[in-house]
């Protein structure tokens, strides 16, 4: 799993030391986010492929766009959002 730490300490550097939550708690929003965006992502190729009865490669631009949006939101937003956010919540 190099995407959780790849994320929590580069992308978000959300350390123990400077956020005051453990990487556990983190973990299953992550994991939530993850599948999301994997279920984002077949429901594009379905809707192309199936519905619209188009070539895979049509769906390839919408996945590389649409989902590293939406799950860097969620990531950014919800995932690893700063203590003081989480605590007001």
């Amino acid at each position: 799993m190099v995407s959780f730490p790849g994320h929590r300490y580069w992308t978000f550097n959300t350390q123990t030391t400077n956020s005051g939550i453990h990487w556990f708690q983190y973990m299953p929003r992550f994991i939530t986010t993850t599948l999301l965006g994997l279920g984002l992502n077949t429901l594009i190729v379905y809707l192309i492929v199936f519905k619209l009865d188009m070539a895979y490669g049509y769906a390839v631009p919408f996945m590389l766009s649409i989902v590293p949006v939406v799950t860097f939101i969620l990531n950014k937003l919800w995932v690893f959002r700063a203590k003081d956010q989480a605590n007001a919540k």
